[in-house]
């Protein structure tokens, strides 16, 4: 996450306001605990502001890991009287989320942009661990994720591959094999999700569109959250809260449509043969028997088409990447799919997939090398308790180093090589349950609830493209893996490849 000029502009003002004033705005004070907590180490803050001036000098990931370097796998960071601790150990991520889950399955209250963009936190990922969290998760999974509901949307998983390889193989016909690949990934991913979100497939127009809106509020969301560390001085952030209701108004005026579509289809019998994400939000019941409200639907839709484009995307475009980088495993991979789907050049279906373990390996090492996100969404914890030897106040928040458990020397030998060879011989379970080696899709109670689906994707596109073409760099320049964060990590500068076609 990269503080933006404007964010850092907002920041300093508001600093310095908070400096001059803080014994005028008793407001501010959210008030000293009667207890003092043993909590994990960490560096000194100002008053007020807590660590917030030396985050914002810096990305968070070189922050947090000069703070691991210097305190180890657990301190305490302070965003202004609020303490985050951070945990970068395998065995305490396990005994945090897994042996005490339900203390630590919580999320923050959402205060400002956050309030407003989740419906006052309802939605999966937002939503406080209780009743509401679990009957919206109970109908994501029940729904749309069990095996009947996915195996509905297969010719449109299909069908949308095919329009990816057709895309790439037309834009490499016009540069001489050369493709700029990450928009076309994204938008294949996007397309799949639309479709199982709506249960329609969209006019290019309309694709275009929700793909905008959806953009503009990932790329709007980066920097520090003032606004909910400081949710009372959110005049002083009224020209970013203005341009964020637009962005809100328009993501309201792009969806509600096309639930609107879906209900009216619903109503009058016309609707395709698969049951759709909104059908089961259309006849959802929430707190004591209400149905969801129409900024609800909205804000559901978008988090179950955002949740799945990115990563699934992004962490494609690094593969590929890879791939050709490493052109000794992409022919080990490719001898796997002849091996599999026959030279006869049948195509790599989702049943084959499931029988390719080093299809699966190049994914988790993939997974492993380069996580969509260096940090899971925060955890709230909700009563007080211990972790690796400190005190955890309740109402603390918590976050867990993805980047560093995939990459600690001590459980993963030569951690900065890419080689799935590693996940041919020894078996990782990517839910933690029994040991949290990676945790790329979180772990515990609140892991991501489409983590099949996501592996699904990434193997089936993969192991098509891979098929498809031969993947080479473009003029045998090395590729750039320099990383920059966006709602993802991202390739610094997109991924462009020599696609040439197999024989």
């Amino acid at each position: 996450m990269e503080i933006s000029s404007s964010i850092v502009t907002d920041y300093y003002s508001v600093s310095l306001l908070l400096l001059f004033t803080a014994l005028l705005v008793p407001f501010l004070v959210l008030g000293k605990r009667n207890k003092t907590y043993h909590l994990p180490p960490g560096p000194s803050g100002w008053p007020i502001l807590g660590n917030l001036v030396q985050i914002s000098n810096q990305t968070l990931q070189v922050y947090f890991q000069k703070l691991h370097q210097q305190y180890g796998s657990i301190y305490t960071v302070r965003l202004g009287y609020q303490p985050l601790i951070m945990v970068a150990s395998h065995e305490l991520a396990h005994e945090a989320l897994i042996e005490k889950s339900s203390i630590f399955a919580s999320r923050p209250p959402a205060q400002g942009l956050s309030k407003l963009f989740s419906s006052n936190q309802t939605n999966i990922n937002t939503a406080a661990y209780g009743p509401l969290w679990r009957t919206l998760r109970r109908n994501l999974v029940s729904e749309t994720l069990n095996p009947a509901a996915l195996n509905s949307f297969r010719k449109g998983r299909e069908r949308t591959v095919n329009l990816l390889i057709d895309a790439l193989r037309t834009e490499a016909g016009q540069n001489e094999g050369a493709v700029k690949v990450m928009d076309h990934l994204r938008r294949a991913v996007f397309n799949i999700l639309v479709f199982m979100c709506f249960g329609i497939r969209l006019e290019e127009e309309a694709v275009t569109a929700v793909q905008n809106v959806t953009r503009e509020l990932i790329l709007s969301g980066g920097g520090l959250p003032l606004d909910a560390i400081y949710p009372k001085l959110r005049v002083f952030y009224r020209k970013r809260w203005k341009r964020m209701q637009g962005i809100r108004q328009r993501q309201v005026e792009t969806f509600l449509p096309l639930i609107n579509e879906r209900r009216a289809a619903l109503a009058e019998g016309r609707a395709e043969d698969c049951r759709a994400y909104v059908d089961s939000l259309l006849s959802l019941t929430i707190d004591g028997g209400r149905k969801l409200n129409d900024g609800e639907l909205v804000t559901l839709c978008f988090e179950f088409i955002n949740a799945g484009t990115d990563t699934t995307s992004t962490t494609l475009q690094w593969a590929l990447a890879n791939l050709v980088i490493h052109q000794e495993i992409q022919a080990k991979l490719y001898g796997e799919i002849l091996d599999v789907a026959g030279k006869e050049r049948r195509r790599v279906g989702e049943e084959d997939v499931q029988k390719m373990g080093y299809l699966e390996a190049v994914v988790k090492e993939t997974l492993r090398r380069h996580p969509p996100g260096k940090l899971v969404l925060t955890h709230a914890v909700t009563e007080e308790c211990r972790l690796g030897g400190f005190d955890v106040p309740a109402g603390a928040w918590v976050n867990f180093s993805v980047w560093d458990m995939g990459n600690d020397p001590k459980v993963w030998e030569n951690p900065l090589q890419f080689l799935p060879e590693r996940f041919l011989n020894a078996e990782v379970d990517m839910t933690g349950s029994k040991e949290i080696k990676m945790m790329p899709f979180g772990v515990g109670r609140r892991i991501c609830p489409a983590l099949g689906l996501a592996m699904l994707h990434l193997q089936l596109i993969l192991g098509r493209l891979v098929q498809t073409f031969a993947w080479e760099s473009k003029g045998g320049e090395p590729v750039d893996v320099a990383e920059k964060p966006e709602f993802t990590m991202v390739m610094k500068n997109p991924l462009q490849a020599v696609l040439k076609e197999r024989d």
